[in-house]
């Protein structure tokens, strides 16, 4: 059995769809670092990107996701993740997120709950963000979800680890 590593950085990967020169952009660390200076390596890649994957680093490994979307490290330090275009082929909407380890294994999809704000067969509904809840009848780590369409709100879901989101009742307006 594998024990996971802290998440020391992530990045994510592009390379020039003229000549496959590669460049990373610095997204997390637990060093403080300059988003805006992190962006400017690629900006020297000649355009039009093609957009590779996410790269995990622990203090004993560099691995590659070959996922590209939002990545958020949770708080364990031991787990990232990615919320990925509501296009993606291997994440479906609704349940377009996934929870990857540091070692850029898989470790579950999440599933939007069957009750609550939406119902399965309605279309345009996705995963747009992660929160964090910290109210006095609420607390924890989750997702945010909405329809551009259908509903104005964000609608927060809890993990509890497992892949199956839960529904809190709680949403917010978009801003």
């Amino acid at each position: 059995m594998m024990i996971s590593e802290n998440i020391k950085e992530v990045y994510y990967l592009f390379k020039s769809s003229v000549n496959g020169v590669e460049a990373e952009v610095l997204v997390y660390s637990q060093e403080s670092f300059d988003p805006i200076l992190a962006w400017t390596e690629i900006g020297t890649l000649i355009k039009p990107l093609l957009k590779v994957g996410t790269r995990v680093i622990t203090n004993n490994s560099r691995k590659l996701i070959n996922e590209l979307g939002s990545a958020s490290v949770l708080p364990n330090h031991k787990n990232l993740i990615i919320i990925l275009d509501k296009d993606n082929e291997n994440f479906l909407c609704p349940n377009n997120a996934a929870i990857y380890n540091s070692d850029a294994t898989l470790k579950h999809q999440l599933i939007l709950p069957k009750e609550g704000f939406w119902t399965p067969n309605s279309e345009g509904w996705y995963i747009h963000s992660t929160y964090y809840a910290d109210f006095p009848n609420l607390k924890g780590w989750g997702v945010m979800v909405t329809n551009d369409i259908k509903w104005p709100d964000l609608c927060f879901c809890l993990y509890d680890g497992t892949p199956n989101l839960i529904w809190t009742k709680y949403s917010q307006e978009r801003r």
